[in-house]
């Protein structure tokens, strides 16, 4: 269990050490650095969450209603409850609590799970992920 573990967080250890690498080499300015956030936000990773779900099939969709209900739930409930906990009990405006909201109720599915669920449980992950990407 400890290698397959460790073999799902291999790419994204990789990655972050190639980009202390590129970082020393100087290859990349700070100037670059939101273009290649948004490149990858914009293009790369919506474009790899829409294969995997177009590559599924209807039963496998199908099949993914009730996570999709589960989540849009677990996420709508947890951002209400902090925003109701913010205003309430501790007294902040709306907009800070609506934004401690956003924050507690929105997963990092988009990082975390396409390399690590993806390894670990193949092309099905994606369907889970681009669920909980699109429920937040």
């Amino acid at each position: 269990m400890l290698g397959q573990i460790l073999s799902a967080l291999l790419p994204a250890i990789i990655t972050i050490m190639l980009g202390y690498f590129a970082a020393w080499h100087h290859d990349f300015s700070q100037d670059e650095v939101p273009t290649l956030n948004r490149m990858v936000m914009t293009y790369a990773l919506p474009l790899a969450l829409f294969v995997g779900v177009f590559g599924a099939g209807r039963a496998d969709l199908l099949g993914s209603v009730p996570l999709l209900i589960f989540l849009l739930a677990a996420i709508v409930g947890t951002y209400v409850f902090v925003l109701l906990v913010a205003i309430f009990l501790f007294r902040h405006p709306p907009g800070l609590s609506a934004l401690r909201a956003l924050m507690a109720s929105g997963p990092s599915t988009a990082f975390v799970g396409v390399p690590v669920l993806g390894y670990l449980y193949g092309a099905t992950a994606n369907i889970p992920i681009a669920v909980a990407v699109s429920s937040s």
